[in-house]
């Protein structure tokens, strides 16, 4: 289970990424930053709008060391036609980061972002540092998107 301050639970997970199925884990990112981004779904109204955000700012991340991994409970199949349906018509390019399946909810539930009733993950970001504890947590109800630039704030003050 995930704690603030406490080392953050490790996964394996199947992903969408650069116009490829791979596995992503997340010790993989051990010595970066990272934002481990959960959400309901994609073609899901809020986040249309957060991932979309994310990628265009995505170099800002880059900049600050962190990687990012966006993680659902859809499957990549669903992954590659969101990106290839929606996000290449809002921003011309693919998804520059993971977009991981968590079709079980097993890591979700991890992370304490796993509704029970729907099936599906509760908006929820961590930053976790390069030693792979968790800095900080945010759990919002799924209307309620998130705001990147305050998301970047809290990775520089972490840093």
């Amino acid at each position: 289970m995930v704690k603030i301050g406490k080392v953050a639970p490790d996964f394996t997970l199947p992903a969408y990424h650069q116009g490829k199925f791979k596995d992503v884990t997340l010790s993989e990112n051990k010595g970066n930053w990272t934002l481990l981004f959960f959400y309901p779904g994609d073609f899901t109204f809020v986040w249309t709008t957060e991932v979309s955000a994310v990628a265009d700012r995505y170099d800002e991340f880059q900049e600050l060391d962190t990687e990012v991994i966006s993680v659902s409970v859809d499957s990549v199949f669903v992954h590659k036609m969101w990106n290839d349906k929606e996000l290449v018509e809002l921003l011309d390019k693919d998804v520059p980061y993971p977009m991981a399946s968590d079709q079980k909810g097993e890591v979700s539930k991890e992370y304490l972002v796993y509704d029970d009733d729907s099936g599906t993950c509760i908006r929820g970001s961590f930053i976790i540092d390069p030693d792979g504890i968790v800095q900080t947590a945010e759990v919002l109800t799924p209307p309620i998107g998130r705001s990147i630039d305050e998301l970047i704030r809290q990775i520089k003050a972490a840093q």
